[in-house]
């Protein structure tokens, strides 16, 4: 993830859930974080509360 990129990487992410949804049940998301995103946990949750989800942050 890069600067000024959360709020389209957390879209592309709801997007791939959406459009994934029937076939995988339970989609494993790796975000490759450069330093920008701030509360690690925040944005984990608010994406894995959209439903089956799991988030990893790998830190650069």
């Amino acid at each position: 993830m890069r600067e000024n990129r959360k709020s389209k990487v957390n879209e592309e992410i709801s997007a791939d859930i959406t459009a994934n949804s029937k076939q995988y049940h339970r989609p494993l998301f790796i975000v490759y974080d450069l330093g920008y995103v701030q509360n690690a946990e925040e944005f984990k949750r608010d994406i894995e509360n959209a439903g089956n989800v799991k988030v990893i942050i790998v830190k650069y």
